[in-house]
């Protein structure tokens, strides 16, 4: 049953996040269109499968699938889950599914993203969505659910963002908002900006990283460079932060976060959204950022793209 005014949605990205949240909200009765590009033809035969190890599986049969976002419809919201390293097509794709009154969501990682849509779209509702979930894509058209798979959704503080709320909810998609985008972005940061480069730098889990004791304090004191960054940001964050993120990825599944899977796939990693974005921010501010620097440095010495 669709919310009051969204009949239409539309993923721009059916990966790990936009094929996983695609498949729940689809399978709730929403009509979801996806946008999968090379993988839209075996999506079309086979249709779209979540294997999760927490929950039930979804197989959608009949999918609306499509390979161009020129042959879309016009959608009442908009979930952006393009790898950030694709966006120079964006404003092209959304021309094409976003309407007058289209609320645009960004669940894309990294710092700004919305700031660009907001210039794109003046006269649309913008919203970022901050993923907590641990999936990959491990064939076309099959997405593996690890573990978690809640959002938290800021922005418009106004009726737009009480239906997408909603409409999550009503999926059975764990949902919480946030006063503030500006805050909601920089906890997210404190998570990736570590576990993303050291994975890939370090090849290892985020269990592997945290059991070491020497790489578990290298985690920690980039995660407060990256709280410093946001409190001249004019966040609310502390050392309490940083310890209950560690804590809580303790008790997650082994997991490679997603830039790790870009590199070992030979994909551009998302180093300017999550790490070149965050360090020239951070610098307006007169803060510096030398770990996370040195760490974007070594990811594009190392990057495929």
């Amino acid at each position: 049953m669709s919310v009051k005014g969204i009949n239409r949605i539309a993923i721009i990205g059916t990966g790990a996040v936009g094929g996983y949240y695609g498949a729940k909200l689809a399978a709730a009765g929403n009509e979801v269109h996806f946008l999968a590009r090379s993988d839209a033809d075996v999506i079309k035969a086979q249709g779209l499968t979540i294997e999760s190890l927490k929950s039930d599986d979804i197989h959608l049969k009949d999918v609306n699938v499509y390979s161009n976002a020129s042959d879309m419809p016009i959608c009442d919201v908009v979930l952006i889950t393009l790898k950030t390293t694709a966006n120079k097509a964006l404003s092209g794709i959304l021309k094409s599914v976003v309407g007058e009154s289209t609320i645009i969501c960004s669940l894309q990682n990294g710092y700004g993203l919305e700031q660009a849509l907001e210039d794109e779209f003046p006269d649309n509702k913008v919203l970022g969505g901050l993923c907590f979930i641990c999936s990959q894509k491990i064939k076309p058209g099959v997405i593996q659910h690890q573990d978690f798979g809640s959002i938290r959704f800021a922005g418009a503080d106004d009726e737009s963002l009480q239906r997408v709320v909603e409409l999550f909810t009503d999926a059975g998609i764990p949902t919480q908002t946030s006063d503030s985008l500006e805050q909601a972005r920089w906890e997210k940061l404190v998570w990736n900006v570590p576990f993303n480069g050291l994975s890939v730098i370090l090849d290892a889990t985020t269990k592997e990283m945290l059991d070491d004791p020497k790489s578990r304090a290298l985690i920690h004191s980039i995660m407060m460079e990256v709280i410093a960054a946001a409190k001249a940001h004019g966040c609310e964050l502390n050392d309490a932060f940083a310890v209950k993120l560690m804590e809580l990825t303790d008790g997650m599944s082994p997991y490679f976060p997603s830039m790790k899977g870009d590199f070992e796939n030979c994909r551009p990693m998302e180093i300017q959204a999550i790490y070149d974005s965050v360090i020239q921010s951070a610098k307006s501010k007169g803060v510096a950022m030398p770990q996370t620097t040195m760490l974007s440095q070594l990811l594009s010495y190392m990057d495929h793209g």
